[in-house]
Order: structure tokens, then C-alpha cells, then sequence
């Protein structure tokens, strides 16, 4: 082949990869980001399992709550004791 040939030959081949890589990383991009969505999803689910905020079901020793101080009632809490203070 002639020398010309060839540098045609390259350049189209670099043409082609060059958009079948952006079709690729697009295709990967989508594929992750619905991955890690489902992921958070079932992560999410799993730290607020058995929990409720009505009144009617919570388990795991009345749940885990974390609010902000409201001045309101909380419906479901345990009760500690307080840790003494640490030894310096």
C-alpha cells in the first residue's frame, strides 16, 4: 500500500473509535448511575428498616431516631443512662 493509503486508513479507523468511545463511556455513565441509584435506594431501606413515623409498628427496641429538637413529643425513645464524664 501506498503511504497515502495507509494515513487514510488510520484516520478513518481514529474517526471510528473516537465515536465509538463516546457512545461507549455514555452507555457505561448510564449504566453506573442507575446501578449506584439502585444501590442508595437499598441502602436507604435497610437503615430505616422496621421504623415508622405514626404510631403503629416499630421495632429494634423502639427504632432510631434522629430528629432535631423540636420542643414537641417523641413517641418513640429509650431510655439511658447518661455516660459519665471521661477520664482525662
Amino acid at each position: 500500500m501506498k503511504r497515502k493509503n495507509i494515513i487514510i486508513v488510520l484516520w478513518i479507523l481514529w474517526i471510528v473509535s473516537m465515536i465509538g468511545m463516546v457512545f461507549g463511556v455514555y452507555y457505561y455513565i448510564n449504566n453506573k448511575r442507575s446501578r449506584l441509584r439502585s444501590e442508595i435506594r437499598e441502602n436507604i431501606f435497610k437503615i430505616f428498616e422496621g421504623q415508622s413515623s405514626g404510631g403503629m409498628f416499630v421495632s429494634n427496641d423502639n427504632g432510631f431516631f434522629d430528629v432535631e429538637y423540636s420542643d414537641s413529643l417523641v413517641c418513640y425513645y429509650k431510655k439511658v443512662v447518661i455516660p459519665s464524664k471521661p477520664a482525662k
